[in-house]
């Protein structure tokens, strides 16, 4: 059986993160939810790196998405 390419889990990690924010507005009654990023060691490099990413997917699927980067940290707001 062969392993996933880099590409594939790239693309798998992408859709799980999708799939949680949008599993946030799951109950009917959430507007909106936030996700923060940072590049330091004690935060997870793969979200920091594809927010970006994850973000334009959730555009294109009618979400508000902002960002705003204050002391090294990415705070990412999505709205219904």
């Amino acid at each position: 059986m062969n392993e996933p390419t880099p590409q594939e889990l790239k693309e798998a990690f992408i859709n799980k993160l999708v799939a949680d924010i949008e599993s946030d507005f799951a109950d009917g009654k959430t507007l909106s939810t936030r996700k923060s990023t940072c590049d330091h060691r004690n935060w997870s490099q793969p979200e920091h790196l594809y927010m970006p990413i994850v973000a334009d997917r959730l555009r294109a699927k009618g979400y508000g998405v902002t960002s705003l980067c204050r002391h090294g940290v990415m705070d990412y707001t999505i709205v219904l």
